[in-house]
């Protein structure tokens, strides 16, 4: 049997690494399947989290943009901001036909969505606003955040509003515990955010509406799992019931 020279190997060894690299190449675009398993092996997954996030956000940003012409054409509108508890709020399905307008960006801190709130709606719209219900501190929280400074953002952050949109009313959410039993998500460092929020609202003539009590929040104070899709999101059921608490608390919407 003949052997293969030496100059025929090398070029041999050569396509095969640019089929391999091709293939890789393709993989991290996701074309091919195996991404995910070569970014957690190159990539510090909670910086690959925060660039996809990053990544996320610019496309909401451009998806508010494409709908100024539309939000222009609103009379009153209700506007609701905050992180992924509000992206995901069907407000479609529960308020059909009506001038409700989702402007949630999921893993948002409260101070990005200080950053980007006048980019919400164009600026011209702003002052037509009806009411804006707000939920925002729950990021800030979780990556272990003071109250205090969560606080004082959030005291920002509905200052922003109140010039934007000066004869708007204000509704602040309370942060919904998660499932998790932990001082963060439904213990002593949420309830402490908590009642500082409602603190605030109070001070800036604003409203509160807390979001940990039944039937949303189980007996031992976490997010009930009936009410939940996962450990930190309600679903359907539980959006349900804080429409009817909305109902019950948004005077002037």
């Amino acid at each position: 049997m003949e052997l293969m020279q030496p100059h025929a190997m090398i070029r041999l060894a050569l396509i095969l690494l640019i089929v391999i690299l091709v293939i890789l190449g393709l993989s991290w675009a996701h074309i091919l399947p195996g991404g995910w398993f070569l970014r957690d092996l190159l990539e510090d997954p909670q910086v690959r989290e925060h660039a996809l996030q990053q990544e996320h956000r610019e496309e909401r940003l451009e998806g508010f943009r494409r709908e100024e012409s539309r939000v222009l054409g609103f009379a009153n509108p209700v506007v609701f901001l905050g992180s992924s508890i509000i992206e995901r709020f069907p407000l479609g399905e529960i308020f059909p036909q009506s001038e409700f307008l989702n402007r949630g960006i999921g893993g948002e801190s409260a101070e990005e969505l200080l950053g980007r709130v006048d980019k919400s709606l164009p600026l011209e719209a702003w002052p037509k606003v009806k009411g804006v219900v707000l939920y925002a501190g729950s990021i800030d929280l979780r990556r272990g955040d003071s109250v205090a400074a969560i606080a004082n953002r959030v005291r920002l952050l509905i200052s922003r509003i109140q010039t934007l949109a000066p004869s708007s009313a204000i509704l602040l959410l309370g942060i919904i515990p998660g499932r998790l039993n932990t001082p963060r998500s439904n213990g002593t460092e949420l309830d402490s955010l908590n009642e500082g929020l409602r603190v605030l609202a109070e001070a800036m003539s604003v409203g509160f509406l807390p979001l940990d009590r039944k039937p949303l929040v189980d007996g031992e104070g976490c997010l009930s799992q009936a009410m939940s899709v996962d450990d930190w999101h309600p679903n359907l059921a539980g959006y349900r019931v804080i429409v009817s608490w909305l109902k019950e608390n948004a005077k002037g919407f």
